[in-house]
């Protein structure tokens, strides 16, 4: 039997390097370029959540808005996933929804699935959106005066008088080793002269010691002046950036495969139907939306259109399920409080925090009498309710603990029945993104 080859195709994309990406990726985030476009961040953690928005159902029929990552590994239950995203960086100029495409290979109860997407976000720093308000707060700082330039043209001749200073100090540095050595034979006043001569140029060197270490101190000064304004600019760039009313729209699309892929016939148990006469277990279309309503509270929602075989043997039809979801929540406490002085706020807006959150998920299989349908679990219904924590320590450390409650009813000979389950959830969030 030839099986499925997710672990081959997760072995190809985590060894994928970085330099792999067409083009000359864009400088962002730096603080301390010299060219303004150079300082803007690169992007925007749109969510709030180290996980799926929709942590219980539907977690993993959504390629996430925030995989804004070159590529990223994460781990959950016994299952793993890599996102990559190959125009994010790759291209030099941001494309609106071009530069969002992203391919996700992932691989769970011995079933890989394949999926695209694409997402149009007006949250992205590099957009024409992000371009434009960087340009009008940086026109808006200057006009109010409040945050004018510090002096840049002092900054240079400092710098330039400072390797003057030190030039000269070595001169008397070396001239002072000259006096200190006594010529034999020395008069009494000869030796005076040269004590005198001693003590001349040690006044002359502790006066050029002090003259570095003042205009260091200015340059200094200087340099933290020029850190703050650009902090400031980046933390009023975030505000604007996130009070857009238009939220991250994503479409995605996923194949999943059955474990067996191919081989010969077989009959197992004996019913006269092959036992893998199907590659493609199911396919989804799902739509989803993002938004930041705040800094510190988000509401996304999801739409998902499904098309699921219980099984690979022959005369097995697909259930169309549909499904539904909507999660809040928001940060109740920050791990760092100097975190938006810290290089990842800086760069992408990462907040450490605790964020505290719920969803709603609504699934149902809208054929469940059809002849050969199976719904997923078995299930016609189901409705999970759930509470979850996310720890975000840093952008490598990330860790979830959610405790979905369910309600499903069963299609069943006699009747129906309603099943009340309670499951914790751990999720493992491993890679750093660019």
């Amino acid at each position: 039997m030839l099986q499925s080859a997710g672990l081959i195709l997760f072995a190809i994309l985590a060894q994928a390097p970085a330099s792999a990406q067409p083009g000359t990726k864009p400088v962002c985030g730096d603080v301390n370029a010299t060219s303004e476009a150079d300082r803007k961040p690169c992007h925007l953690d749109v969510s709030l959540f180290t996980a799926s928005e929709q942590p219980s159902v539907f977690q993993d029929v959504k390629i996430r808005t925030t995989d804004l990552l070159e590529a990223s590994l994460s781990v959950e239950n016994k299952g793993g996933s890599i996102t990559y995203a190959p125009l994010l960086y790759g291209l030099a100029v941001y494309r609106p929804v071009l530069s969002e495409l992203r391919f996700r290979v992932s691989q769970k109860d011995n079933l890989t699935t394949l999926g695209t997407g694409v997402q149009y976000n007006p949250l992205h720093p590099r957009s024409g959106r992000g371009a434009e308000l960087w340009t009008d707060l940086w026109k808006e700082l200057d006009q109010k005066g409040g945050t004018a330039p510090p002096p840049q043209a002092l900054k240079t001749r400092l710098a330039q008088q400072v390797q003057k200073v030190q030039a000269q100090l070595e001169t008397e540095r070396d001239e002072y080793r000259k006096v200190s050595t006594f010529p034999p034979g020395a008069t009494p006043e000869q030796l005076a002269e040269l004590r005198k001569r001693q003590e001349a140029i040690a006044t002359s060197i502790t006066g050029l010691r002090e003259q570095i270490v003042v205009a260091n101190a200015e340059i200094a000064a200087i340099d933290a002046a020029e850190k703050k304004r650009t902090d400031d600019r980046i933390q009023n760039f975030y505000r604007r950036l996130i009070s857009s009313a238009l939220p991250v729209v994503g479409v995605s699309y996923s194949l999943t495969l059955f474990s067996t892929l191919g081989g010969s016939d077989q009959d197992t148990n004996n019913n006269g139907l092959n036992d893998f006469e199907h590659r493609l277990k199911a396919r989804a279309l799902t739509v989803t939306a993002d938004s930041r309503v705040s800094e510190r509270f988000q509401l996304s929602g999801l739409f998902s259109r499904a098309w699921d075989r219980a099984t690979a043997e022959e005369g097995a039809n697909y259930a169309d399920v549909y499904g539904l979801g909507v999660t809040l929540g928001g940060i109740v406490a920050v791990l760092d409080k100097n975190y938006k002085a810290s290089a990842a706020y800086l760069e992408s807006f990462f907040i450490p925090s605790v964020v505290l959150g719920g969803a709603v998920e609504y699934r149902r299989c809208a054929n469940s009498q059809d002849a050969g349908v199976t719904c997923p679990d078995k299930l016609e219904r189901l409705t999970a309710l759930t509470p979850f924590v996310d720890l975000k320590v840093s952008k490598t450390t990330q860790f979830r603990i959610g405790a979905p409650f369910r309600l499903s009813k069963r299609a069943a000979a006699a009747g129906s029945s309603t099943d009340v389950g309670v499951v914790t959830a751990l999720t493992l969030q491993l890679g750093e993104p660019k």
